[in-house]
C-alpha cells in the first residue's frame, strides 16, 4: 500500500481493507474515514478508520510517511495490508 492509493480518501470515504495479523490472522473489514489530518510535525498524514459494523469499537490507522509507505494499525497493533479497496470517495 503507498501513497497513491489513498490519494482521493477523505471523511466519509469507505474502504474495503483485508489485513494479515499476529494475534488475529487474516480478516476483511469495511471502514468508514472518521478523520484525517497532519501530524509529527506534518510529516506524516494520518487517517482515523472505524469499522462499520463496530463503530463504538477499536479505532485502526493508516500512517502515510513522508516517503510515500503508507502503513497500517489497528489499536496499537500494526498490521499488513494485503487488499485494498475504495468503495466510496
Amino acid at each position: 500500500m503507498n501513497k497513491s492509493d489513498l490519494k482521493g480518501v477523505k471523511k466519509g470515504s469507505i474502504l474495503d481493507i483485508s489485513y494479515k495479523s499476529v494475534m488475529g490472522g487474516t480478516k476483511n473489514n469495511t471502514y468508514i474515514v472518521s478523520a484525517r489530518n497532519l501530524v509529527s510535525k506534518k510529516t506524516v498524514d494520518k487517517i482515523t478508520l472505524k469499522n462499520v459494523n463496530n463503530l463504538k469499537g477499536v479505532k485502526s490507522y493508516i500512517y502515510i510517511r513522508k516517503n510515500g509507505y503508507a502503513g497500517m494499525a489497528v489499536g496499537d497493533l500494526g498490521v499488513s495490508v494485503t487488499k485494498l479497496k475504495i468503495l466510496k470517495k
